[in-house]
């Protein structure tokens, strides 16, 4: 695989044999087999080969987060039984390839956040539902655009699936009341980018024993006083007076009083005051 680099001890010889204990992140068993590949921030530039991967038949956990990988995420050509972590987060990878996930039955946990992925690319592979051991899906800040995935609440499809999340994507449509439902996954709002459409339709409680919402009071009507030339809303209307309290009907009405009227009447009436006293 042209993305994994043997990282190497500064200033110390390195044997051909990976599991020989000079291999910086690579973790062996007692039969000398690779179980683990710790790269993260280890300066890998190129793209993932399929056929690379295979070769590490008892690889369980892979980290290449936080280097410089492209491309698109490969097809495998035949299933890797054994890989259960998954972390590729920032990175430049620019999508996911269809029957990527098909590869990896015993997933369990997969990281793709802050990847600069294609918005012209389709959203998550269906063949996402051969991972049912799934137990956390990250996918944070990717430029994903496309409907809510619905089917990733499904308990049946995930039963094990704890942990989800999509914040910072471009996601659209409608996020349905049976997601989430029997299965671990909290159901939380996800956070999106402002121009992102999408709409929550999940309540704490459902529809039927939800309670009326009380009505959106009115605004009160703006006006422009020429003191002031700003918008102001207290302004105290004989329509509104009249409907708080039934007046007779020979009454006359009281014409609307703007606020910062009265106030400029009272300043008038202090100075007066003022000068009568003097």
């Amino acid at each position: 695989m042209t993305a994994v680099s043997r990282r190497r001890p500064s200033g110390g010889a390195s044997s051909p044999d990976p599991c020989g204990g000079t291999w910086v992140g690579v973790t062996c068993n007692g039969e000398e087999r690779v179980t683990a590949i710790n790269a993260s921030h280890g300066g890998l530039t190129g793209h993932l080969v399929g056929a690379d991967l295979t070769r590490l038949a008892s690889l369980s956990e892979l980290d290449l987060s936080f280097n410089a990988l492209r491309d698109d995420l490969p097809v495998l050509p035949q299933p890797f039984g054994g890989l259960r972590a998954l972390d590729l987060c920032s990175n430049s990878f620019f999508a996911i390839t269809d029957g990527f996930f098909a590869a990896f039955p015993a997933l369990e946990t997969f990281n793709l956040d802050d990847n600069k992925m294609s918005t012209l690319k389709p959203w998550i592979p269906y063949d996402m539902t051969s991972c049912p051991s799934l137990r956390s899906f990250s996918a944070v800040n990717i430029h994903f655009a496309g409907g809510f995935p619905n089917y990733l609440g499904n308990a049946t499809l995930f039963s094990e699936l704890e942990s989800l999340s999509l914040a910072r994507n471009l996601l659209w449509g409608e996020i349905t009341v049976e997601f989430g439902k029997n299965s671990k996954t909290p159901v939380r709002r996800a956070r999106n980018r402002r121009r992102s459409h999408l709409r929550l339709a999940v309540a704490a409680t459902p529809p039927s024993a939800a309670r009326p919402r009380a009505p959106r009071p009115q605004p009160l009507p703006v006006s422009v006083h020429r003191a002031c030339s700003r918008p102001c809303s207290r302004l105290r209307s004989a329509v509104a007076a009249n409907a708080a309290v039934r007046r007779p009907p020979h009454a006359p009405r009281r014409a609307p009083v703007h606020a910062c009227r009265e106030r400029e009447i009272e300043r008038k009436r202090g100075r007066e005051r003022r000068l009568r006293g003097k």
